[in-house]
């Protein structure tokens, strides 16, 4: 296979794009926030629950993803991140802990999803790219899918001077 360029969004895009994430429409406009403010996949960011969210030290624990069940069409949660590695502490910026401190005022217990649909089940993987593909056309910005969030977040890190061995871990 050849290899694909990383792609992330330019400043200009990002801001454009996050002026609509910011109007939380759409459950995934929050995770797609979370996202680019943490660098977490989409499954880590759609499996997380209440329990994961370390108030006091303003961080996330990342220790389950949501899988597609191929054939199925429907999803699972599944303990362990995607490697062993994968399962980690993740820091929170001032934007991250605001926004998880907002959308807890409606959270039902410690224990719910959140970012869940109307059953408190994990939005699925497609509801996610649908939702992300409206915010990417209302912000006129090309939709270039679900882990270029991860890339933006890395990017700017890296832009910003980051120790490139600690971003890898958190990463």
């Amino acid at each position: 296979k050849k290899k694909k360029d990383i792609e992330s969004y330019s400043q200009k895009e990002q801001i454009a794009l996050v002026r609509e994430l910011k109007t939380r429409k759409h459950v995934g406009y929050s995770a797609a926030l979370l996202m680019l403010e943490t660098g977490l996949r989409v499954g880590e960011v759609l499996a997380l629950t209440w329990s994961d969210i370390q108030w006091g030290r303003k961080a996330l624990s990342v220790n389950k993803t949501l899988i597609r069940i191929a054939n199925k069409r429907k999803s699972e949660v599944q303990e362990g991140a995607k490697s062993f590695t994968s399962n980690r502490i993740v820091p929170l910026s001032k934007t991250a802990y605001s926004l998880l401190e907002a959308l807890y005022q409606g959270a039902e217990d410690d224990y719910s999803y959140i970012f869940a649909d109307e059953s408190g089940m994990p939005i699925s993987y497609e509801a996610m790219r649908y939702q992300i593909k409206k915010a990417c056309s209302e912000a006129n910005v090309e939709y270039k899918g679900q882990h270029v969030f991860r890339h933006t977040f890395a990017t700017n890190c890296y832009n910003r001077g980051a120790n490139v061995k600690l971003l890898s871990r958190l990463l």
